[in-house]
């Protein structure tokens, strides 16, 4: 049985230039609305693109392969192996940056939860801001703690995003807090107001503030369910609306009369 000439596949030949052509012009709608729509652009946004366009070059590369294998179309001597090899390249490429996408989304960690001063007076977070070297605090009380993340992720719009949830636990009952946190990373990073405060946080905890840390303060009345004096485990979960990732600390607590 003789195969079909070229000339009988024009049907193919033309459907195969045209999903290419589909395929090229996604490509340049993504990054043309990361780079228009996405400002700032962010991290997850010119990751989203990159992951886009390389899949889009391994399936160009895999349309062009299957034509010239079934004689649709007529690739130059040499460029079908020259084909092959973009196109193992590209799904090394696309598989590299769809784990970093995906699977390392959940790097945002904890770097260090430290217990602060609370003035007894006002009720409010001491100025300048202090750690207390004794995690302990008098019940009914306010008390507050400081945590600070790295590898936070922003939003579309170049936003942080966080939901902080605290909570006294021993192992039958549970108090617990929560609060959101949000702010834009651009006009975070040049506020006045927190870069006062860093350079607080670097004279008291300089081994948790670095360049790229995100620095939550959290006040709170919230008591044990369990009323004995003594110690106690505060959890601490921060949630990544931005993933969908979260991250725990423990803080360890002594509640004292």
């Amino acid at each position: 049985m003789s195969s079909p000439s070229r000339s009988d596949n024009r049907a193919y030949r033309t459907a195969g230039f045209v999903l290419l052509f589909l395929i090229i012009t996604t490509i340049v709608f993504v990054f043309v609305r990361t780079l228009i729509f996405d400002q700032p652009i962010n991290d997850q946004a010119l990751r989203q693109a990159l992951v886009a366009a390389c899949v889009g070059v391994t399936l160009s590369c895999l349309i062009a392969w299957v034509l010239d294998l079934l004689r649709v179309i007529e690739l130059r001597a040499g460029w079908s192996k020259l084909l092959w090899g973009v196109l193992v390249t590209s799904i090394l490429g696309s598989s590299a940056l769809a784990y970093k996408q995906f699977a390392q989304a959940d790097t945002m960690n904890v770097a260090c939860v430290r217990p602060v001063a609370i003035d007894d007076s006002t009720g409010k977070f001491a100025d300048p801001i202090a750690v207390i070297n004794q995690e302990s605090y008098k019940r009914g009380k306010v008390f507050g703690f400081i945590v600070t993340l790295r590898n936070v992720h922003t939003d579309l719009n170049g936003d942080y995003s966080l939901g902080i949830r605290w909570e006294f636990d021993d192992g039958t009952n549970a108090a617990f807090g929560e609060s959101p946190y949000s702010g834009n990373a651009k006009r975070l990073r040049a506020d006045p107001e927190r870069l006062k405060r860093v350079e607080q946080y670097k004279k008291i905890i300089p081994e948790c503030i670095d360049g790229d840390t995100v620095e939550v303060l959290v006040r709170t009345t919230l008591q044990p369910v369990d009323q004995r004096n003594g110690a106690h485990q505060l959890d601490v979960v921060i949630y990544d609306n931005a993933t969908g990732r979260f991250a725990r600390t423990m803080l360890p607590s002594m509640i004292v009369e």
